[in-house]
């Protein structure tokens, strides 16, 4: 688009503005982009003095999402294709938890462009600067946003700095909450883009719409879905009082934001289909109870507005309100928090500002969660709210809204008379051309009203983030060692502590249970049945010991738990052996702890069944309580029925129990040879998925879950060679339906960019 016409604006010091040239402008974005950047070292210059080391948070000696699921998330793509053997990009995950998908899980984000980084270089590498760049690209943003809104550079600074700092951003990364970063990272960008769509009656859609792809595909869905919530409620204000008042537009804002919500879902269903396919089979599918959903801030939390740890520092024990420092940390800085109340009453006629502090105050008072009546008319009426844990989160967009207006504030204080603009405010080209003038005093109020801020909040940083050594993320150990050599196909049952994620991806172990979030529902039907007792059930995450003694023997058995470690003495069973013992370093340690050695003892199951097996009878479950199911299941010998929802073979002799011949174990792909001399069923002890598909002797057959959690096809008598291939649900109608639309979006954009060359004084239509 081009320039407007240069035109003189009257500063609010009565003084006339001079007018910014385009190259001036340039300038002053590299010029704060570089006062940017120098904050965001100061904040993180821990990582800056040791670029190679993890960012962690102070709390559980560096042990948090990053370490224990973020570093193995984004390794799995490369890790899955380097064991696929053909440089093919598998999207099965053989390792944790009898199998899980690969793309169908958001926080892979594996169509977010900075994660690809993580997958060329590796995640040790390059996760802790992508968490930095993603901080400073939310200042920037915010920056660009004050800036478009008219204020002055110094205001802006400030309100980009302290989005750098934001002590919940900032508790969030401590955690390892790499996905939400991402996510939220982009919230400062869509504000902006949103503010020139309402400048433009919504013409300008398509930069607030891919913003909001971008924030989707980042991996967590939650922070950018309240936000375009929250977004067209503010759409549909305008659109009603444009026409309360008479004004044009209010048709043309309705149908451009349909579009660009159209065109965002359709280009992020890349994600969302298989996303939300794969949730079918996972509890979060449906929504969850209201007081566990609901539970938000509580009023004790009121007290971390002068002292974010009032109610204790992260990793400390203590009630549901500080059980998790991040989730509901109420603290934004005192001098930013006043600033942004000044703000708020000083500029409540600025459309910009209005919209920005309706936006804030609905976020808090849904943060409250149960405690106000907004939450669980949302949990009621509104699609998905019900599907989300954790209302506080979005304290995430409050954050960034509690900047700009610091900002605004601090422009009141600095600028003699506040600059009013009429009309929708956001137009950048007229902000740009109507600056402000700022006293002497105006500025030292405002140096030190920045120093102060960034002082606060950089402190609170500090307090937080902590960096690991390279050397103190565990590489090597006895265990792992021992595992390479005799794993196999069989499975292992073990701690973080004693052996990660990450390193069963890299000696390519497969793990009982591993740290997976959100578990599919056959996978937790199978943990409860493989514990003994209630007390005793296997964590999804897994972080408790286990003890021999708890165990089903039978289920333990049928899952193929060869190898148990621990580092608990255990009382050693006839079926089971202690084959190794020793002592391995932590999986990561910060600096100035001791990195104490823990003991272990591996114990090997002498009656472990074989991954994959064939046997004849049927014990139907059709109709069956999954909990009567599971209760079966522990009665159930495996080696002489299955357990089916009905049996589809016809009547007759019986193939008995024998293993069957793996021949082929790929991450998506797994060949089986099988001789019986009956009809029965191969029974493959993976987890079941819709997105497995099967075929015998090259003839497509139907896969049947088996034993409430595993895999099944029919056999008749004879030599069989049976291929299990995964191919994920949704997947090419998401990829297919985002290409045909990012191409299109893609092809408007350039004939919007020829027309306007085209025609100079023509506002871009599209």
């Amino acid at each position: 688009m081009s320039e407007p016409a240069a035109k003189p604006a009257d500063s609010p010091s009565g003084e006339v503005a001079i007018v910014n040239s385009p190259l001036r402008r340039v300038l002053t974005f590299c010029a704060g982009a570089v006062f940017l950047a120098f904050v965001t070292a100061g904040v993180f210059h821990e990582l800056v003095m040791q670029p190679d080391g993890l960012l962690v948070g102070v709390h559980a000696d560096g042990h948090n999402d990053l370490t224990l699921q973020f570093l193995r998330f984004r390794d799995t793509p490369a890790g899955l294709t380097r064991q696929s053997g053909d440089f093919r990009a598998a999207n099965w995950d053989p390792h944790l938890g009898l199998g899980m998908p690969v793309h169908g899980n958001p926080q892979m984000a594996l169509f977010y462009p900075p994660n690809w980084l993580c997958f060329a270089f590796g995640a040790a590498r390059t996760v802790s600067w992508l968490l930095v760049a993603h901080m400073f690209f939310a200042g920037l943003g915010t920056w660009v946003l004050a800036r478009s809104a008219g204020l002055s550079a110094l205001s802006s600074l400030l309100a980009g700095s302290i989005a750098i700092a934001a002590p919940y951003c900032v508790a969030h990364l401590a955690e390892g909450h790499v996905a939400q970063i991402a996510a939220v990272s982009w919230v400062p960008w869509i504000l902006f883009s949103f503010e020139r769509f309402l400048a433009s009656d919504g013409r300008h859609w398509k930069a607030v719409s891919v913003c909001l792809m971008m924030s989707f595909l980042a991996g967590h869905v939650q922070e950018p879905y309240y936000l375009s919530l929250l977004l067209s409620g503010a759409v549909v204000l305008s659109a009603l009082s444009r026409m309360r008042k008479g004004e044009p537009g209010a048709f043309s804002l309705l149908a451009h934001w349909a579009v660009a919500g159209v065109v965002a879902l359709a280009v992020v269903s890349v994600d969302v289909i298989p996303v939300y396919l794969n949730s079918l089979g996972t509890g979060r599918a449906m929504r969850l109870p209201l007081e566990e959903a609901g539970f938000g801030l509580q009023f004790e939390n009121l007290r971390q507005l002068v002292n974010p740890f009032a109610l204790g520092r992260p990793g400390e024990t203590g009630d549901a309100v500080n059980s998790f420092y991040w989730t509901r940390l109420f603290y934004f800085g005192v001098v930013p928090l006043l600033l942004a109340i000044l703000g708020a009453l000083v500029s409540f006629r600025r459309p910009f500002s209005r919209r920005i502090m309706l936006i804030t105050l609905v976020g808090l008072v849904f943060a409250l969660g149960t405690l106000t009546p907004l939450y669980e008319f949302c949990y009621r009426f509104v699609p998905m709210i019900g599907s989300f844990r954790i209302p506080a989160r979005i304290l995430f967009i409050v954050s960034y809204g509690v900047a700009i207006l610091a900002a605004v504030g601090l422009e009141s204080l600095i600028v003699k008379t506040p600059q009013e603009k009429s009309g929708e405010a956001g137009a950048v080209d007229e902000a740009e051309n109507s600056r402000p003038r700022i006293s002497r005093v105006g500025w030292l109020v405002g140096v030190v009203a920045l120093i102060a801020s960034v002082g606060e909040i950089g402190w609170h940083a500090t307090s937080v983030v902590e960096v690991a050594r390279p050397e103190a993320l565990r590489s090597d150990s006895e265990v792992s060692r021992f595992l390479k050599q005799n794993a196999g196909l069989h499975r292992v049952q073990t701690t973080y502590v004693l052996y990660s994620d990450l390193e069963a991806l890299r000696d390519d172990v497969q793990r009982v249970r591993g740290y997976e979030p959100v578990v599919q529902i056959r996978l937790a039907w199978m943990l409860d049945a493989i514990s003994s007792g209630p007390d005793s059930q296997l964590d999804f995450g897994g972080f408790r010991e286990t003890r021999i003694r708890d165990l089903n023997g039978k289920v333990a058995d049928l899952v193929g738990m060869r190898y148990l470690i621990t580092s608990l003495r255990q009382d050693v069973p006839d079926d089971w052996r202690l084959v190794k013992t020793g002592k391995v370093a932590p999986w990561i340690h910060l600096p100035g702890s001791e990195a104490k050695p823990v003991n272990f003892g591996i114990y090997e199951n002498l009656d472990v069944m074989p991954r994959a097996f064939v046997v004849g009878d049927v014990v139907e479950v059709s109709g069956v309580a999954p909990q009567v199911a599971i209760e079966g299941l522990e009665q159930l010998d495996a080696r002489t029925a299955v357990m089916l929802d009905r049996d589809v073979l016809s009547e007759g002799e019986r193939a008995k129990y024998q293993p069957a011949e793996i021949v082929e174990a790929l991450p998506d792909r797994v060949t089986i040879r099988v001789s019986n001399s009956a009809p029965g069923y191969l029974v493959l002890t993976d987890l079941f998925h819709p997105g497995w598909s099967a075929t015998v002797d090259g003839e497509e057959t139907k896969v049947l879950p088996a034993n409430l959690s595993f895999r099944a096809v029919p056999l008749a008598a004879g030599d069989h060679e049976v291929v299990f291939h995964y191919e994920c649900p949704g997947q090419k109608a998401g990829m297919i339906l985002g290409g045909v639309m990012l191409t299109m979006l893609i092809l408007v954009g350039v004939i919007g960019a020829i027309r306007g060359r085209q025609n100079p004084n023509q506002i871009e239509a599209a």
